[in-house]
């Protein structure tokens, strides 16, 4: 799998990653969780974009066997599991009226570049489809 960081939405650089997970998240949506092959940190690919210049940034994807199919697909880091989590956290206590307790900021605000990327992807069950795909891949490990 080749991800396409498009930095400043003006070039793109190509960058190897292989899925690592998936969850569901509603039916026959998933986010999928990819690692860069090397498992090094790449340039722009954070656990969290505090910066509003990155709502709407996106990504390019296409398989390595096929270069002719691409789709791109927005940021949605807040979809990783531990994210989504420490969010689902975070409004149960304001529901239920309790001082918000946050979880460890440094680590996760820390803006520092990192080796996975979240995408949300609903599989509409088109053969040859990229998320009919990656729902049916056999995960590593």
């Amino acid at each position: 799998m080749v991800v396409g960081a498009i930095h400043e939405q003006e070039k793109v650089r190509e960058m190897n990653f292989f899925l690592k997970n998936r969850r569901e998240v509603a039916a026959d949506t998933y986010t999928f969780e990819f690692c860069e092959a090397k498992q090094m940190a790449m340039q722009n690919v954070k656990k969290w974009y505090c910066d509003l210049n990155y709502v709407g940034r996106h990504f390019s994807i296409r398989s390595m066997k096929n270069p002719l199919v691409k789709r791109q697909y927005t940021i949605s880091q807040c979809m990783e599991h531990r994210n989504l989590r420490e969010i689902y956290s975070l409004v149960n206590q304001v529901l239920n009226d309790e001082l918000p307790v946050l979880f460890d900021e440094e680590e996760f605000f820390n803006n520092v570049d990192g080796e996975m990327i979240c995408f949300t992807m609903k599989d509409y069950k088109r053969k040859g489809g990229l998320a009919t795909y990656l729902t049916n891949v056999v995960l590593p490990g």
